[in-house]
């Protein structure tokens, strides 16, 4: 009679301990789980690390794009123009000085789209305007600073440099707005037809885009929001990793922007010419 009534009752009502855990099992199980961590972890930063270079590309192709459709809409030359540490070598007054120090910041990691007529300009002077506020990659992502090179930014030095790293081209463009004084600033543009506009280039060739992982880390006076003009310290984490990124090429002739790999880009310069 008590076996049956026993059978009726549900396991879980019952006495006893034979659905409990020991204390080494707990701690076998949680020392399975820290080593698991351990090695997963990496794994995920990494993954990280490929997203924001993902979404670099993404960016960088949109607003390639958009720069292109802006220049033929508007049958114009437009100029993502890049910021450089070139910003931090000019003759500023004082007060120019506390301007540009608050954009400091955007040195290797940020451009804006720039244009020097305007749709419906009269023949003679346009009216120069930018067409975006500066837009930065994501947080940990730059471009590598020998693409902002000055000594080889002009030929026929900059041809004579493999595409991957062949710096940009530099032209005297307004910086940080419009109205402001005209430097030499690193660019890319778009002509009318939407194809790549490269000021006193007899041979254009394709503009490559390298992305890479690091980070820029200002003078401690910047911090402050004082007008410190030092240059930023550059960190590529790991060194010269860029070669290992997707990157952005850029069609000479259609001016179409695509990713690409870097082992893609093949090495051409004067040298092999």
């Amino acid at each position: 009679m008590n076996s049956s009534r026993d059978n009726m009752i549900p396991k879980s009502a019952r006495g006893g301990r034979q659905g409990a855990f020991t204390l080494i099992e707990l701690l076998v199980v949680i020392a399975i789980i820290g080593i698991m961590a351990t090695i997963g972890l990496p794994a995920l930063k990494g993954m990280s690390g490929s997203n924001d270079v993902g979404a670099s590309i993404r960016q960088l192709l949109d607003d390639l794009s958009y720069a292109r459709l802006k220049a033929i809409n508007e049958r114009t030359t437009v100029y993502v123009v890049f910021v450089s540490d070139a910003i931090l070598h000019q003759n500023w007054s004082k007060a120019e000085q506390l301007e540009i120090a608050r954009h400091a910041n955007l040195q290797f990691t940020s451009y804006a789209l720039f244009a020097e007529r305007s749709l419906g300009d009269q023949p003679g002077a346009g009216r120069a305007r930018y067409i975006t506020d500066w837009r930065t990659l994501p947080d940990g992502i730059l471009i590598p600073t020998n693409k902002f090179n000055t000594k080889l930014a002009d030929e026929p030095a900059r041809s004579g440099q493999y595409l991957f790293d062949r710096p940009f081209a530099h032209d005297d463009l307004p910086f940080p707005t419009a109205s402001g004084k005209r430097i030499s600033l690193p660019y890319i543009a778009f002509d009318y037809q939407g194809r790549l506009f490269q000021k006193g280039v007899s041979a254009a060739r394709d503009v490559i885009v390298p992305i890479a992982r690091g980070s820029i880390v200002l003078p401690q006076e910047e911090r402050g929001n004082s007008a410190s003009m030092d240059p930023a310290e550059v960190i590529e984490t790991p060194r010269r990793n860029a070669t290992n990124n997707p990157c952005v090429r850029i069609d000479w002739l259609t001016g179409r922007a695509r990713m690409v790999q870097p082992e893609n880009v093949e090495k051409v310069g004067l040298r092999e010419l």
